[in-house]
């Protein structure tokens, strides 16, 4: 993790060039660098709160809150060289409520094209008892209705999906 080293932190952090215990702090700073580790940063300020840094920060007049890490990631940006993606805000409410009201629709639609094909094969077997048909013909009746039944619910509910399928915009 890096954080863009800005003016204001350069400024900050010079006078601890030579004091401060972490080495790796004057490269960075004397280099002209634009970024710098989280970790350094993170150092600097633990050693500002021990008592070594407190005492060796007041005797050079220096006010150890300063190199806190609040106040040391102040005005500067966490992993400046990183692209995020662009801002997308949150639909609007209306926008939501219509998408609920189409899960419901499709729910609908679904548990009636599932109790349409239970009732046809529920109709086709209690129908074929009065044929005289052994149970096992009645049982492939039933098998035959009830696919019947599912592929034209099933070509219903494609031609729905077509039907409520969000428009692509045109480029």
């Amino acid at each position: 993790l890096t954080i863009s080293l800005e003016y204001h932190l350069v400024e900050t952090l010079r006078p601890l060039v030579g004091i401060a215990p972490d080495a790796s702090l004057e490269q960075y700073i004397s280099a002209s660098a634009s970024t710098i580790p989280y970790d350094v940063l993170q150092s600097v300020s633990r050693w500002a709160r021990s008592s070594a840094g407190i005492s060796a920060l007041r005797s050079r007049s220096l006010n150890p809150q300063d190199y806190s890490m609040i106040a040391l990631l102040a005005g500067v940006t966490t992993s400046p060289e990183r692209k995020f993606p662009p801002y997308t805000p949150p639909a609007e409410p209306e926008v939501i409520a219509a998408q609920r009201a189409a899960e419901r629709k499709a729910i609908a639609a679904l548990i009636n094209g599932l109790l349409s094909i239970g009732g046809a094969a529920f109709a086709a077997f209690w129908a074929s008892g009065s044929t005289g048909w052994p149970q096992q013909w009645r049982a492939l009746f039933t098998l035959l209705v009830a696919i019947l039944v599912a592929s034209a619910e099933g070509g219903l509910y494609f031609i729905w999906l077509e039907r409520h399928k969000p428009s692509k915009p045109r480029q």
